[in-house]
C-alpha cells in the first residue's frame, strides 16, 4: 500500500478475507460481509455494483402515453416516484405558449416562453419526480408524449 492512501485490510475487519485498497491492487471479491468507512473511497478503476434497488421495476407495463396536459397555470403532475422526458411536438401554432414547471400544483419555473412558436417544433422537458408542469396559450395545438426515465 502507497502512504497516504486509504486501504481496508482483512486482518482489520475480520469477516473480509482480501485486501480492498483505493488503488485498486486486489481485484478479488470480497465475499460476504460489508465495508465501512469514515473517509471517502476513490476507486481508480472500474467499480461494479451488484446490489441496489431497481426503482424502474415497479413501474413496469406504464407508459409511455399522452399526458393530456391542458390549457391552464394550474400544473399537471405526470409521476410522483420517478423522472420522466415529456416531449410536446407543435402541429398548429401557437401564440403566446408559456411552459412552466416546479414542485406544486402551481409551477414557478418557466423553461419556454414565446409570442409564437411554429409547426414542427420540437420541445423536449426533463420533469422531476414529482413536479407539476404547466401549459398555458392564447392558442395552438401539439402532439404530447411522455417516457419515464
Amino acid at each position: 500500500m502507497v502512504a497516504g492512501a486509504n486501504a481496508i485490510v482483512g486482518a482489520e475487519n475480520p469477516g473480509l478475507p482480501q485486501q480492498v485498497s483505493a488503488l485498486g491492487v486486489n481485484t478479488a471479491p470480497l465475499g460476504t460481509g460489508s465495508i465501512a468507512t469514515s473517509g471517502t473511497i476513490t476507486a481508480g478503476g472500474t467499480v461494479i455494483a451488484t446490489g441496489g434497488t431497481n426503482t424502474v421495476a415497479e413501474l413496469t407495463g406504464t407508459p409511455p402515453g399522452n399526458p393530456g396536459f391542458p390549457n391552464s397555470a394550474t400544473g399537471t403532475a405526470i409521476n410522483t416516484g420517478i423522472d420522466c422526458m415529456i416531449y410536446l411536438e407543435v402541429t398548429t401554432v401557437f401564440v403566446a405558449l408559456v411552459i412552466k414547471i416546479g414542485p406544486t400544483s402551481s409551477p414557478a419555473y418557466t423553461v419556454f416562453a414565446s409570442a409564437a412558436c411554429q409547426v414542427g417544433t420540437l420541445l423536449t422537458i426533463r420533469l422531476p419526480a414529482g413536479w407539476f408542469l404547466s401549459t398555458s396559450y392564447t392558442s395552438g395545438a401539439f402532439n404530447q408524449l411522455y417516457v419515464l426515465c
